[in-house]
């Protein structure tokens, strides 16, 4: 086995041939129509399903002994856009290749791959394996070691991200040298309102956000709840905080309370203001401004003044 080194140019055939199939799955798994891309007419509907039938013959006709070259094709078809479950074809497949393969081909694809396409979540599904699988993600590891110093500062970027989304990368991620920060579990302050209390104890039981909600739909908006929820650390559950942050995105009037939060949370004192702060950030990097984004995206949708 020839690994490459500074003095070794990695070819694209390093793989082998690449299958003839190839190009066509680039491109067909390219052509997905996203939300804000203008109206097609019905014969360019029509092409486009014709299309997506095609990919999904391309990938149901493998059978995980094409060799490495194919897991690097379909490692290509993976573009960083809204896909509509169309790449589950994809993704599925990428299982049945032998894991010392699949880690040693997902090594050389992903730096360049968030090179060109940036940090997108189509790749963190298809390399999903490496999660799971004991020994492709000892392969990953071992071929890791070839990157350049600015692709695995790359690679730990992307990686420090989603093991924030799913502990499952966590793994992954500190195989690579990455570095885990460990969130205690704060006790809930006994002085707090009984809602607020409550409020706390459902989310750490089984992430139950229903009070929050209610609390949310109250005219005027309760934030205390909220603001009490995100106050504390909650030791493993830490990432569902994130979906405390997506509440304001269920619905429109749940969207229209992002500037009452952010007034809410600026009207707290200094230190409770940098506890939410730190437990928003660490849920979601840029949380606040996302959603000030956000809301400024509905802002103008709605024609709100």
């Amino acid at each position: 086995m020839i690994m490459c080194t500074e003095e070794t140019v990695c070819t694209e055939d390093e793989f082998g041939t690449a299958p003839p199939w190839q190009d066509e799955l680039i491109a067909l798994a390219r052509n997905i129509t996203q939300d804000d891309d203008p109206p097609r007419s019905p014969e360019e509907e029509a092409e486009e399903l014709a299309g997506h039938q095609r990919l999904c013959e391309i990938v149901d006709s493998l059978n995980g002994k094409e060799g490495p070259a194919a897991i690097r094709s379909l490692l290509l078809a993976v573009h960083p856009i809204e896909h509509y479950e169309i790449y589950e074809a994809i993704y599925s497949h990428l299982a049945m290749y032998p894991a010392a393969d699949f880690g040693r081909v997902a090594a050389r694809v992903l730096p360049e791959w968030l090179e060109t396409n940036g940090i997108h979540p189509n790749i963190s599904d298809a390399l999903e394996r490496l999660t799971y699988d004991d020994r492709a993600c000892r392969e990953f590891t071992t071929w890791a070691g070839e990157w350049r110093s600015q692709q695995r500062e790359l690679v730990l970027d992307a990686m420090r991200l989603w093991s924030h989304e799913s502990q499952y990368w966590e793994t992954v991620f500190v195989a690579l040298g990455g570095e885990v920060t460990e969130v205690c579990l704060d006790p809930v302050p006994t002085g707090w309102p009984e809602e607020w209390r409550w409020a706390v104890e459902l989310f750490r039981q089984d992430g139950d956000l229903q009070l929050l909600r209610w609390a949310m739909d109250q005219k005027p908006a309760d934030y205390g709840p909220l603001l009490a929820v995100l106050e504390l650390d909650h030791g493993p559950n830490w990432r569902g905080i994130r979906r405390v942050i997506d509440l304001f995105f269920s619905s429109r009037e749940r969207m229209r309370l992002v500037p009452g939060f952010v007034a809410a949370l600026e009207e707290q004192p200094r230190e409770r203001q940098d506890r939410v702060r730190r437990s928003l950030e660490r849920a979601r990097p840029g949380a606040i401004e996302h959603l000030r984004a956000r809301y400024e995206q509905f802002r103008q949708l709605e024609g709100l003044s």
